[in-house]
């Protein structure tokens, strides 16, 4: 609980108009080199050397403890076996939007959650 001269301070504060000059924080003049020479690459030595390794194995080369590989370079975690994230997404609507509560656009279990 806020003592009264904080909570008057607060209110003080908060009838106050404040104005504030808009300045750009970030600028490529003022970014390191490094950021600015960052690349995005899909291709690399691991991803390489994985494909080869599964073509060895799909060809019937070399001796590997394991059967197949699975890519984790791209980002895409349905490769790995993990479901779609549409329960996140409508339960987000649902907190974001409250009418499409009241519809059958959104799954039961979402509403639920969302309520």
């Amino acid at each position: 609980m806020l003592s009264k001269a904080l909570y008057n301070q607060a209110l003080l504060r908060n009838s106050q108009i404040v104005t504030r000059q808009y300045t750009k924080v970030l600028q490529k003049d003022t970014l390191s080199d490094q950021v600015k020479n960052t690349e995005y690459a899909v291709r690399g030595k691991i991803p390489l050397r994985g494909e080869e390794i599964q073509n060895d194995i799909r060809a019937g080369k070399g001796k590997y403890n394991f059967t197949s590989t699975t890519s984790l370079n791209i980002g895409n975690p349905q490769a790995v076996g993990q479901g779609h994230i549409t329960f996140n997404r409508e339960v987000l609507s649902c907190l974001i939007n409250p009418a499409l509560i009241s519809t059958n656009a959104i799954s039961h279990d979402a509403r639920e959650r969302a309520i």
